[in-house]
């Protein structure tokens, strides 16, 4: 993973068009994103702040596939592509996206090992860092075999976020990664996610409320009622 060349700053690894997201709840018509413009790099570090209601994890879904956008386009690698294209493994854009939710999101039956060699299986074949491997890199070389429940909500999310990296990602999205953590957990989590770019070079979004996680970013875009109110970049 470590050999690819992905931090070209021109080239533009995943693209939103003019999307919008629109919910009917019960005869009411929900605007999520109103005709929101995005592109996010390869290697880049993309932060999106706004309040709860404000959009943010929406776009998130957008970029990763979980979500189809009302209308509008999305692009990936330079390609067209649907919410199913960059979901599903072995459609040529869901390989290479992965999440990181503000709760770790593990297989509560699975242990860490277990989690981490589940989400490896549709991972390319390539010389990157095993599960075991990436255990250790996120400190945990000793709870292999510890369910969920046997650690704590900081460890829990440290084997998330090395389970997202046994998906070789190309883009890594995190969903208000430390929004349930305490302080001192969260700043070791923030670190560790640092440390880990700086080593794989996958582009980073982070969707947060959180304003004091604004500098550690290359970029913010900030929305507010489903629009892009403020892009500011540091490059």
């Amino acid at each position: 993973m470590a050999g690819r060349d992905l931090a070209s700053p021109a080239l533009a690894l995943v693209t939103c068009e003019d999307v919008s997201v629109v919910h009917d709840r019960s005869g009411v018509r929900v605007v999520a994103l109103d005709r929101v413009s995005v592109r996010v790099r390869a290697g880049e570090r993309v932060v999106l702040w706004g309040r709860s209601g404000s959009g943010k994890s929406t776009l998130l879904h957008v970029l990763g596939g979980l979500l189809e956008p009302t209308s509008g386009s999305v692009s990936f690698a330079g390609r067209p592509s649907t919410a199913r294209d960059r979901a599903t493994p072995h459609r040529g854009f869901g390989l290479g996206i992965a999440y990181v939710f503000q709760g770790s999101s593990l297989l509560p039956t699975f242990t860490a090992i277990e989690n981490l060699r589940f989400a490896a299986r549709y991972a390319p074949d390539d010389d990157g860092p095993g599960p075991d491997e990436l255990l250790a890199l996120v400190g945990l070389e000793t709870k292999g075999n510890h369910l969920p429940s046997e650690l704590s909500g900081g460890e829990q999310q440290r084997v998330a976020i090395a389970r997202a990296l046994a998906q070789r990602p190309r883009l890594m999205l995190c969903d208000e990664p430390t929004g349930h953590l305490d302080t001192d957990t969260s700043t070791r989590i923030l670190a560790l996610i640092d440390a880990l770019h700086e080593r794989f070079r996958f582009a980073l979004v982070v969707a947060t409320h959180d304003h004091e996680l604004v500098t550690r970013f290359d970029r913010l875009i900030e929305l507010g009622d489903g629009r892009i109110a403020l892009e500011e970049s540091k490059r």
